[in-house]
């Protein structure tokens, strides 16, 4: 296989700009940082993240298949950040400094995922990242083995995350791996296993085993089969261990023992020991719960545990504990008053198969924010009873969660002492009746979840006044309760200071105007899940100025008209996928889904393709708050579109349309990439075939005008190259490989530079002028001592007309040739010349070409190359005359015409010459005025000589019939105009 340095680093340096900082590598999915590990943070949590942010576009390209993304759009301040996605690579192993090869010196973060053929991470694999914060090995399930020196010269890293990778042949070579010597930074380390190998029985953590992480503040051993921990293991990391997280270690015991070495001086504040199946009895858990109580520990977490009956002394007295999680645990009756528990602020007791609670339950709780008693019966009847009053002790409570509890009836005095309560979940209740005025005592209440309870929406149908109390609320979620149309004006009372509603799976069919009229301060409206159809005619949100959000995915809209778009304006966030939206080339609506920012994805193996990861959103349009868009093609263009969900025309399922056939759906992104013209209007075909033909003959007689100007007096002023007006040291500069060094001085030196000189002095009788020399530039000879290479290049490429690249197959290996290539093109482009001569001196494999040359490659496919015959005479001296041709120094034996050349020559340069110091810009025919007068006057007169000379010249041609003579000739003037030199313009007239 391919070192991983090649696949990866080096292709994606290549590409990457040279000006910005690379900080950031994932493999696959990317995770944000968090280190709250009492909240028993999960692998799919790692992996599927909500606040990740993907919204920026990415480059990327497939390299050996391998994923490179590169982040590109970007702020000229923004930290830029990278993705190589790994997931079902063929990347086995990481090599020793296999990033600091790669010159990867900012990179502070990096995460690799899923890649199923990783099996070893040799030592000293991330050494040289000096910068390098955060990595995680996330399901690599074939990686077996971590080396003691793997994190070896990253002094830096804080967080190690390694969960659900392969079985481990020796666990405590990855907390080896991670000891303060090594790592002495570390503040975060989770480690999870499912399944040990070599330890069926459990694992033992003896004395010493963690005494390395001293420097660790967060620490998890989670699903790692511990069975015991000594007392003291921890004893080395009291200092500066602030939590512990243990859960799911089901065999561990002897917890009291090593908890007791918490004293005073140690700094453990959170704890989770959920699903520890050891504890199996009331009393184990007491005997933990008081050896906790003499601790400082704040947080506790005891899910998962089998504890059906939580007494009056079951909880000692804890003073000190802030949070306590008793989740599913199988409790059915609460006895404990919890006293003693006075600076509780959270309680959560969900997933359990509570019945009722004791009055007494909060007595002692007056400082609580946050109570959670949502979870179904153990039996799908059984009801759950909350005591009158029950709650006029938690005067601080701020959040009540009560889901899927059966209620069935909510009580007038339920709710009282709940006066600072801010939310409230009541989903799923199976609520049937509530009480008039049982809402009252909520005086600060914001958010309220009313959904899955479709009875109660029979009984506020007729009794709309037990909204009373909820004036205040800024969220309602009403979701699945078989709402129509006309039941959302049931909730009339609580439109005031209403911002979001949530109406989603329901049975509404149509919204209207007044629909959401008394909704004036409503910002988001959630309706996916209905039956909604177009509509026209109207504007549903005339009356809401404040609409921000509007969510309608899977309803029953066809079409988007012009009233819809009307609304749409108004929207920074809009999603609608899983509507039958027909499948119509000529309607515009799909259009709109478009952003014009964006470019469409290509999945091509080694090719830069754009990706656009944005999360979409309507941010703005033009129009008044009265005007309609005429089209939407008219809204495209004066809104600035993207979309909440994935992009439609990305989308391989959310986005779709249906064809003639009823249950034909096709993904908008191939309907209109393999069925629609790009036109949003029809053309008249008639009108269509008129223009066309017009412009056709029109075509036509410019280019006969044109080839006849062209052949008779174009050609006679086209002979002379611009590129010899300007003065160059060198007519080429010769680009070659070292090993083709003989070649250049054996063939092509004295080809072109002696034989060109025997010609000159034929032709001028032995009067050298060195103007008309073919003067080569080769590095081997004319490069000066002493002074950078690179310099000399580019001088050299600047001070030559032409620039030859002579190539082979060593020509195309070598990374300095290719260089020299790079920079002659671009320094010819810059300079707007066509100047650039390809020989090829041997056959080339293109495949290999393009992979190690591809500037190269597209030269030699897109430009006309000169092939050197090595063992056929007549074709060399072709090529010499090509060659030469190429230089513009062709030999004509017509002397007429040569004549005839060198004088224009010479008049051009003349003239050229007199403007020179004023103007630095490329030179042309034409004369410029001058600040003076008599400046003025004599190149208005030199230009009017110039018109005559053409006429005189044109004539002679036609009337010796030597037009084609005079063409053939037309380069011969560089090689002539030494004998002219000093000729005045009269002569020249004379000669003529």
């Amino acid at each position: 296989m391919t070192s991983i340095q090649e696949i990866l680093f080096f292709s994606l340096f290549e590409l990457w700009p040279k000006d910005k900082s690379l900080i950031h590598i994932k493999l696959i999915k990317p995770i944000r940082k968090d280190i709250r590990i009492w909240n028993e943070r999960q692998l799919n949590q790692y992996l599927n993240d909500q606040q990740l942010d993907f919204d920026s576009s990415f480059h990327s390209v497939h390299v050996n298949q391998c994923l490179i993304q590169m982040k590109s759009d970007h702020q000229a301040s923004d930290e830029i950040s990278i993705e190589i996605s790994g997931l079902k690579t063929s990347i086995a192993a990481f090599t020793k400094f296999v990033f600091a090869a790669s010159k990867l010196d900012k990179i502070q973060r990096i995460d690799i995922i899923e890649n199923l053929n990783l099996v070893n991470i040799s030592a000293r694999t991330f050494d040289g990242l000096m910068k390098l914060n955060y990595v995680s090995f996330l399901r690599n399930t074939n990686l077996n083995e971590l080396n003691l020196e793997t994190f070896a010269g990253i002094k830096q890293l804080e967080e190690l995350i390694y969960v659900h990778n392969g079985r481990v042949i020796n666990l405590f070579n990855v907390i080896g791996s991670t000891s303060s010597l090594i790592l002495p930074h570390l503040i975060h380390l989770h480690i999870d296993y499912g399944h040990i190998q070599q330890f069926n029985d459990g694992l033992k953590i003896t004395k010493n085993d963690l005494t390395g992480l001293s420097q660790v503040k967060y620490l998890q051993l989670t699903s790692c089969s511990i069975k015991s921990i000594h007392q003291d293991s921890f004893k080395s990391m009291l200092s500066t261990l602030n939590s512990l997280n243990l859960s799911n270690n089901t065999k561990l015991v002897n917890i009291s023992k090593f908890i007791a070495s918490f004293n005073s001086k140690s700094k453990i504040d959170r704890i989770d020991l959920s699903l520890i199946t050891s504890l199996v009895n009331s009393v184990q858990l007491k005997d933990l719960l008081v050896t906790i109580s003499k601790t400082s520990i704040k947080y506790l977490h005891l899910s998962g545990l089998k504890w059906k009956q939580i007494a009056e002394y079951h909880i000692p007295p804890m003073p000190n504990m802030f949070e306590l999680n008793f989740d599913n645990s199988q409790i059915e009756s609460i006895e404990s008053t919890f006293e003693g528990f006075d600076q509780l602020k959270s309680l959560s007791l969900k997933q359990n198969y509570l019945k009722e609670l004791s009055i007494f339950m909060l007595r002692s709780l007056s400082h609580l924010n946050y109570l959670d008693l949502s979870g179904y019966p153990k039996n799908r009847d059984d009801s759950f009873e909350i005591p009158e009053k029950f709650f006029i002790y938690a005067t601080e409570l701020l959040e009540l969660n009560l889901n899927y509890k059966r209620l069935e009836t909510l009580r007038r005095n339920q709710f009282l002492g709940l006066f600072k309560l801010q939310k409230l979940f009541i989903r799923g209740c199976s609520l049937e009746l509530i009480e008039y005025l049982s809402f009252f005592p909520l005086k600060s209440i914001q958010m309220i979840d009313l959904s899955e309870n479709p009875k109660l929406i029979e009984y506020i149908r007729t009794n709309d006044e037990i909204m009373i109390g909820l004036e205040a609320i800024k969220t309602l979620s009403i979701s699945s309760n078989r709402l129509t149309t006309s039941d959302i004006n049931l909730f009339q009372h609580i439109n005031e200071h209403l911002q979001s509603i949530d109406l989603s799976n329901n049975l509404i069919t149509t919204i209207t105007p007044t629909t959401f009229k008394n909704f004036t301060q409503l910002k988001s409206i959630n309706l996916n899940n209905n039956q909604i159809k177009s509509w026209s005619s109207y504007r549903v949100f005339n009356y809401n100025s404040h609409i921000q959000t509007l969510y309608i995915s899977n309803n029953s809209i066809s079409t988007i008209t012009n009233e819809m778009l009307g609304d749409f304006r108004k929207l920074k966030n809009l999603t609608f996928s899983m509507n039958p939206l027909r499948c119509n080339c000529e309607w515009n609506g799909p259009l709109l889904l478009l952003d014009h920012k964006h470019h469409s994805n290509q999945h091509l193996d080694n090719h830069l393709e754009q990706l656009a990861h944005k999360q979409q959103q309507i941010v703005s349009t033009s129009f008044s708050n009265e005007a309609l868009p005429k089209s939407l093609y008219e809204w495209l263009n004066t809104t600035t579109i993207n979309f909440l969900s994935s992009h439609p025309l990305r989308s391989k399922n959310k986005y779709k349309c249906y064809a003639n056939e009823p249950n034909e759906s096709i993904p908008l992104k191939q309907f209109f990439a393999n069925q629609c013209k790009q036109s949003v209007r029809k053309i008249n075909l008639t009108l269509l075939s008129i223009i066309s033909s017009s412009l056709l003959l029109l075509t036509v007689c410019m280019l006969i005008i044109a080839y006849v100007y062209h052949s008779t007096i174009g050609s006679i002023f086209s002979m002379v190259d611009d590129d010899f007006l300007h003065h160059y040291e060198y007519d080429a500069f010769v680009s070659y490989n070292v090993t083709d060094s003989d070649w250049v001085f054996k063939q092509l030196i004295p080809n072109l530079e002696t034989t060109n000189e025997s010609i000159q002095e034929n032709q001028l009788n032995n009067n050298e002028n060195e103007s008309n020399q073919i003067k080569l530039c080769v590095y081997d000879r004319d490069f000066v001592a002493g002074r950078a290479i690179s310099e000399c290049v580019t001088e050299s490429i600047r001070s030559s007309r032409k620039v030859i690249l002579v190539i082979s197959n060593n020509f195309a290996s070598s990374p300095w040739c290719r260089f020299e290539t790079d920079l002659a093109h671009n320094t010819l482009m810059d300079q707007n010349r066509e100047g650039l001569i390809l020989i090829k001196l041997e056959e080339i494999c293109y495949d290999k070409l393009e992979k190690i040359a591809p500037q190269l490659h597209f030269l030699l496919k897109t430009r006309i190359y000169l092939q050197w015959n090595q063992f056929d005479k007549k074709e060399q001296q072709i090529f010499w005359k090509k060659l030469r041709h190429a230089l513009g120094f062709t030999h004509s034996t017509s002397s007429t015409s040569s004549s005839i050349y060198q004088q224009l020559y010479k008049f051009k340069l003349s003239q050229t010459s007199k403007l020179k110091n004023k103007h630095s810009r490329r030179h042309s025919l034409v004369l410029l005025p001058s600040k003076n007068e008599s400046t003025a006057a004599n190149a208005k007169k030199e230009s009017i000589q110039l018109q005559e000379l053409k006429e005189i010249i044109v004539n002679k041609c036609l009337k010796e019939n030597v037009a084609n003579t005079c063409s053939a000739s037309s380069s011969s003037s560089s090689s002539s105009t030494n004998a002219t030199n000093n000729y005045t313009m009269n002569e020249m007239k004379a000669d003529v």
